[in-house]
């Protein structure tokens, strides 16, 4: 499970097709990364694929694809979430593991 294996994950939730991964400088702390987390979905962005950050901390990346998302657009969406570059500041910031995890959501 990718909160359980990352660093940077506080916690995955959601319901359906809207999930929400909470981005935290660590678990211990659960200190919430609003940079990381806006990092990460401005990278996605870039790479044509839609995030979002919301939350009271703005920590948390929401993934709420279409109602017509397919298998297709899941493994084009864990292709470039795994595709992420390293933060300096998150060097846990890695995601291959999780993909088989994302891609059963």
């Amino acid at each position: 499970m990718c909160a359980q294996r990352f660093e940077f994950v506080g916690d995955v939730r959601g319901s359906g097709l809207m999930i929400g991964v909470e981005i935290v400088e660590n678990k211990d702390s659960k200190k919430p990364a609003p940079n990381a987390a806006t990092y990460i979905k401005e990278t996605m962005v870039a790479r044509h694929v839609l995030l979002a950050v919301d939350g009271p901390h703005a920590n948390v990346v929401k993934i709420k694809p279409p109602m017509v998302f397919a298998e297709a657009e899941a493994d084009h969406l864990i292709a470039e979430l795994t595709q992420v570059p390293v933060l300096p500041s998150l060097p846990d910031l890695c995601w291959p593991s999780c993909s088989v995890q994302l891609r059963r959501l």
